[in-house]
């Protein structure tokens, strides 16, 4: 085992956490979407498997009571209709216990969803309190190959925000969790 992989899917979300978190770890980026996300970690953990995956980046809202900037750590992240894929047991329970706080799921999807009303809709129907495109992949791959796994995700889109207003700043708006990354892994260190 080697040491620690953060990745996430865009170069500019990896160069944007790499400067918040500074030199401890290397974040990479793996590509946008399930075509470019999923080979390239399946490499990785083939060549040199990591003892944690942290796949992190950004996510939208589907919990009204979600804001702009709000990390999540979701338990599972789960397709649309589709298996779910539970994150390290052991690890949530550590966090758990020291206090940091987790949702129940987070769900991959194939479309943006723009309405009020289709995300509520969605977070009641599947308890998800965030979505993106690629997650539900990249945690059923990690699974699959004996990969323990976290996902905490910053909340960039909320019905209320527009598309842009997270990207337009990205260096102030990720850096709640670029904080949050290196918080988690000074605490994961100091736990093992």
């Amino acid at each position: 085992m080697h040491q620690v992989l953060v990745a996430c899917p865009m170069n500019k979300e990896a160069e944007a956490l790499q400067r918040c978190i500074g030199s401890p770890v290397e974040v990479m980026a793996t590509g946008i979407g399930v075509k470019r996300s999923v080979p390239v970690l399946l490499r990785i953990f083939r060549e040199a498997r990591p003892s944690l995956l942290i796949f992190t980046g950004s996510v939208s809202q589907l919990e009204m009571t979600l804001h702009l900037s709000d990390i999540v750590m979701p338990r599972e992240w789960c397709f649309e209709n589709g298996p779910c894929a539970p994150c390290d047991a052991g690890l949530l329970k550590r966090l758990q216990s020291g206090g940091w706080p987790t949702v129940a799921r987070g769900i991959s999807l194939d479309r943006p969803l723009l309405k009020a009303a289709q995300r509520t809709s969605l977070f009641e129907s599947t308890g998800a309190a965030v979505y993106d495109s690629v997650t539900a992949a990249v945690v059923r791959a990690a699974h699959t190959e004996g990969v323990p796994f976290l996902a905490p995700k910053i909340v960039s889109h909320t019905v209320g925000s527009g598309l842009t207003s997270f990207w337009n700043r990205l260096d102030r708006n990720i850096a709640p969790l670029g904080e949050y990354l290196g918080k988690l892994l000074e605490f994961l260190n100091s736990e093992t």
